[in-house]
């Protein structure tokens, strides 16, 4: 009895550390969904927030709040940052192989 309460005790946790874990893999996708590479559409978030998005999803804004509520501030606000930097650098390395 008491090696299935713990079992059950850990399925529970495991099964809460997964949803996590598949909540914040999403918000990454999204985060970088936002900052495309090329030329896109952008529209009204779709929080209803007044802030442009990508294709009336959810805004940057919108996303780095709800990565806050399960990291950090801090890392949620780096991440986005460095999402921003990598593009920038691409966009500068592009530069030299521009024909004209």
């Amino acid at each position: 009895m008491i090696i299935d309460g713990m079992t059950m005790v850990h399925r529970n946790k495991y099964l809460e550390n997964m949803k996590k874990y598949q909540e914040i893999e999403n918000l990454i996708a999204d985060i970088w969904y936002q900052n495309p590479r090329w030329p896109s559409t952008f529209s009204v978030c779709c929080n209803g927030c007044g802030n442009q998005s990508r294709g009336g999803r959810e805004c940057i804004y919108c996303l780095e709040k709800e990565l806050s509520g399960l990291t950090s501030k801090e890392e949620a606000r780096q991440f986005v940052s460095a999402v921003r930097q990598v593009l920038t650098a691409e966009e500068s390395l592009r530069e030299h192989s521009k024909p004209f």
